[in-house]
């Protein structure tokens, strides 16, 4: 689980997301979700963080891939609320 602000920017990330994407806590806190969603997926992250903040759905549900810190994509299954 991660929480990030209205501009992306990380706040609280838990151990398994950090695990998951391979960076620290201090790290993660310095960067922001463009930076750790795969280019390809970002679009489709965007247009689905922009539909819950405009109130048209409670939450959103894709799949996605993370970018780790060693270069490997990962895919996940994400919600966003």
């Amino acid at each position: 689980m991660a929480l990030a602000a209205l501009d992306g920017r990380f706040g609280m990330v838990n151990h398994s997301r950090r695990e998951l994407v391979g960076r620290g806590a201090t790290d993660l806190r310095t960067m922001d979700m463009a930076q750790v969603v795969h280019h390809a997926d970002l679009d489709a992250v965007q247009s689905a963080t922009a539909t819950v903040l405009a109130g048209e759905a409670p939450s959103a549900s894709l799949e996605q891939r993370f970018r780790r810190a060693d270069g490997r994509s990962v895919w996940t299954r994400s919600t966003i609320t």
